[in-house]
């Protein structure tokens, strides 16, 4: 080990140093090598008779601290060099040592103790958010996605990303019971730290048109829902351009940019898709996705919205309408209604089962660096 250390040339590292310094007037502190780093408490300050090399864990018996041997030491090093007036010859460079200020003093020491540590973590929690907001690779403040499969994909994907991600929140399903769920969502703060948050709504969605088939995703530009009256026109809502065009960017040509229309109840006829897809000039079809910029927009929340179509426009779907429940689908009429239709049946299990599949992918994807 002497061998390699000896041939990394550290004497000819420290005189590039001291040889730079001098050039531009800045200042080297060397630390003494036989300076006691790690056998001094980087809290109080106490130091110990002796410290083996077996011992990877500082224990001060003054203040009651615990540490990582080799981070007690850098610590202690990094004081000194804060606080340090020695110039490059290294002399003078030993560790000064004071008097613990609670030692012999139990009590006091664990409150010093405790406080130092409340100090350390909150440091360490601000320093993580600092480096989160840093390396993460897109805006997005929270993502929001149905309940089950589809929510269970999402997080699939996100675990497959190395960078941090942003939270996942499972929502119902249908706009009635999504409305209330983001009512008391939004009441618990969980966007509060955020100035300007931004919010991607993502799952399965329907087909409206022969032109877009099971696996195909879509990146929303807007959103209607249908109305009971005749004359009456159907009221459009926007998705955030801005963060729109940021996933329009980084997903290219993996999706399509379209416009959805938000249903309260399923659509299964192929026949009532396409007049439904013709009646307000709609790409796909969803039960939420009105509902969230209906609530999230008007609080000037930025939302954007990629789906991944599960069903296509030309074949019947089984009519589950009974398995819906208080925004969720139940397990029992669920198989039932599966069992009244296996052709229709095993057309929507295939196609849920490649669109889960494409949405778990683009989640790593849009994620990644």
């Amino acid at each position: 080990m002497a061998k390699a250390i000896g041939d990394m040339g550290f004497y000819e590292f420290r005189r590039q140093l001291e040889y730079k310094c001098q050039l531009y007037g800045s200042k080297l502190v060397v630390f003494d090598r036989f300076a006691p780093s790690s056998k001094t408490c980087s809290c109080c300050g106490n130091v110990k008779d002796s410290l083996s090399l077996r011992e990877r864990v500082y224990h001060c018996h003054s203040c009651d601290f615990e540490i990582d041997r080799d981070l007690n030491a850098a610590i202690n090093i990094s004081k000194y060099a804060a606080s340090s007036v020695v110039s490059a010859c290294g002399r003078g460079a030993a560790l000064r040592v004071r008097q613990s200020p609670t030692e012999g003093n139990p009590p006091a020491a664990l409150a010093h103790r405790q406080s130092r540590l409340k100090q350390e973590v909150f440091a360490l929690q601000m320093l993580v958010k600092m480096e989160r907001q840093r390396i993460m690779t897109m805006p997005v403040d929270a993502i929001l996605v149905a309940q089950g499969p589809e929510y269970k994909s999402v997080c699939k994907g996100l675990n497959r990303v190395a960078v941090p991600t942003p939270p996942v929140f499972p929502i119902p399903m249908g706009p009635s019971a999504l409305r209330k769920y983001l009512e008391q969502w939004l009441q618990a703060g969980h966007l509060f730290h955020h100035s300007q948050p931004k919010v991607l709504l993502m799952g399965l969605c329907g087909s409206l048109s022969p032109k877009y088939g099971v696996g195909e995703a879509v990146l929303y530009r807007s959103c209607v829902s249908p109305v009971a009256e005749e004359n009456k026109k159907a009221t459009e809502l926007f998705c955030n351009p801005e963060l729109t065009e940021i996933l329009q960017k980084k997903l290219q040509d993996r999706v399509f940019t379209g416009i959805g229309l938000t249903s309260d109840r399923l659509i299964y006829s192929a026949s009532e898709k396409l007049q439904l897809g013709q009646a307000y000039n709609a790409d796909v079809v969803d039960m939420e996705g009105y509902a969230a910029l209906q609530v999230l927009n008007e609080l000037g929340i930025a939302v954007a919205m990629l789906r991944v179509i599960s069903d296509d426009a030309c074949h019947n779907i089984p009519n589950l309408t009974n398995a819906f429940h208080d925004g969720s689908l139940q397990a029992f009429p669920l198989a039932m209604g599966l069992l009244k239709q296996p052709i229709a049946a095993t057309r929507l299990v295939s196609g849920s089962l490649r669109g889960l599949g494409i949405l778990q992918d683009l989640t790593t994807f849009l994620f990644s660096q």
